[in-house]
């Protein structure tokens, strides 16, 4: 489940029975209440769509964390390669259980931004890497143009799906790769009809064996990729968090349409007291 892209300081979004407040000095998404129902510990949460500083709470014992890269953008349809644009990668996921005393007061959070879609016969861009402290995925690769590219999944403890292959005349277009874990990579573009590849599909992820019924890592679930451009279809982007980007169209006309851009990643942090 996304959270809404353009919040204003002290925004609230309810998810269940779950608040969360939105914080501009921060970046971040912060669950108001929140306790783990079989530990008997008292737990903040956090989530970061955007860069920006954690700041350790006072007593915090230990603070667990994941790391999801940005998604590589799709290709666009290419007339001199004469197939459709490949999808781009998904982000990696990376993720560690700190003790709090080792970490500063404060640590920096980078949230990978997501690659650019390739315009016709272009590449799309690599996503950026999301970090915090020493806990780093990279993202997805941006798809090429070159015959059977697609776009590499991004790096971690879980590596990202690939990009699907953009169709050919005589050959159709694969779908995204789907990783445990980690974000699913955009579908490949189609060929001449109107049939589209499809993106690769979220895998559920969870750091433990317990959660609330509405906690925290409902959303922290790695998304999927973009769907392949297809006749009068656009190329969709990458499904928050870390999604890669689909395939632009090439017709049997030569008639071309870019690729899609892949989604941003996110950090997401938990500490316990």
């Amino acid at each position: 489940m996304a959270f809404p892209s353009s919040p204003k300081n002290n925004d609230q979004y309810t998810i269940g029975n779950s608040v969360w407040q939105y914080s501009t000095s921060k970046n971040s998404w912060s669950l108001l209440s929140w306790t783990l129902l079989s530990s008997g510990y008292e737990a903040i949460a956090e989530i970061f769509t955007s860069s920006g500083t954690w700041t350790k709470s006072a007593n915090a014992k230990l603070v667990d964390v994941v790391c999801i890269g940005a998604g590589g953008g799709g290709a666009g349809g290419s007339s001199t390669q004469s197939r459709a644009g490949a999808g781009g990668g998904g982000g990696g996921l990376s993720y560690a259980t700190f003790d709090a005393s080792l970490l500063s007061g404060t640590v920096s959070v980078t949230v990978g931004t997501g690659g650019s879609g390739g315009a016709t016969n272009g590449n799309g861009s690599t996503g950026g890497s999301s970090s915090f402290s020493v806990l780093k995925a990279t993202g997805g690769g941006g798809a090429v143009t070159t015959a059977g590219g697609f776009g590499s999944g991004g790096g971690g403890m879980f590596t990202g799906g690939v990009g699907g292959t953009g169709g050919t005349s005589s050959v159709a277009a694969t779908a995204g790769g789907s990783s445990y874990g980690a974000a699913g990579g955009g579908g490949g573009g189609s060929w001449n009809t109107a049939t589209t590849a499809a993106g690769g599909s979220a895998v559920s992820f969870s750091m433990t064996g317990t959660m609330t019924t509405d906690g925290f890592y409902d959303s922290a679930i790695p998304a999927a990729g973009g769907t392949g451009a297809g006749t009068g279809i656009a190329a969709s982007v990458g499904v928050l968090y870390g999604g890669g980007g689909g395939g632009g169209y090439l017709s049997n006309t030569g008639t071309m349409t870019a690729g899609a851009a892949g989604a941003n990643g996110v950090v997401l942090v938990v500490t316990y007291f």
